[in-house]
């Protein structure tokens, strides 16, 4: 799979534009207008994550310097993930304008990595509504809430050193089930077709090693978010 673990984004400044962290009734307007532009500490950059957005395209422009780096991408609902046709250095501006909408709900940039995965179970599903039971034992359905999709998996591989450090710079924010983008790139078939995720890392960031194999292991249990 592809995940963006190091979103630079979230060491974002000098936003300029309309942003609101408020939850509100319209949970998916994080972003509104149709541009906006902000600074980040120089990264290398080869994709964005986008999601919740009522834009047909939306064009990304990273600035290294003098160098300036444009990509448009076709939005997709079932795509979270988006590459862009290089890996960029040192990029520390970056400018979204959306095409054809007003809001845009989440959006991550970064170096994604690539880390083989093997599934652990099929795709599961949850929900946050419950049911009320009556004295009698019936069951009245509640209405509203969202149902979840869920993908357990494995990783077993040396881990390297770019990952780590992935895990490092956002290690105050991980622990909070911060969501990643994700492609699962290697495993759309074992997964029944599904391919893009955004989504939160239930389990904690621990690995388990042996030392004398190098040979790490940790568990994944990504629940789908919107």
């Amino acid at each position: 799979m592809n995940i963006l673990i190091n979103d630079v984004a979230q060491k974002g400044t000098n936003f300029t534009g309309n942003s609101s962290n408020v939850i509100t009734t319209e949970l998916k307007k994080l972003f509104t207008g149709t541009s906006f532009s902000f600074n980040i500490p120089a990264s290398d950059v080869n994709c964005v994550g986008l999601a919740n957005t009522d834009a047909t395209s939306i064009t990304v422009q990273v600035v290294e310097g003098t160098n300036i780096y444009n990509k448009t991408f076709t939005i997709n609902d079932n795509v979270a993930l988006y590459y862009f046709d290089a890996k960029y250095a040192n990029i520390d501006t970056v400018s979204v304008t959306l095409n054809s909408g007003t809001y845009l709900g989440k959006l991550a940039i970064g170096e994604y990595r690539n880390i083989k995965i093997y599934k652990s179970k099929e795709p599961e599903y949850i929900s946050n509504v419950e049911n009320i039971e009556a004295p009698d034992g019936s069951l009245y359905e509640q209405t509203g809430g969202i149902t979840k999709r869920v993908i357990n998996c494995e990783f077993k591989a040396k881990i390297r050193e770019d990952q780590y450090s992935d895990y490092e710079n956002l290690k105050t924010k991980i622990p909070k089930k911060m969501p990643f983008f994700i492609h699962f790139i290697d495993e759309a078939s074992t997964f029944y077709g599904i391919t893009y995720f955004y989504a939160k890392d239930d389990n904690p960031i621990v690995f388990q090693g042996s030392f004398n194999r190098m040979i790490y292991s940790k568990k994944y249990r990504f629940v789908e978010c919107f």
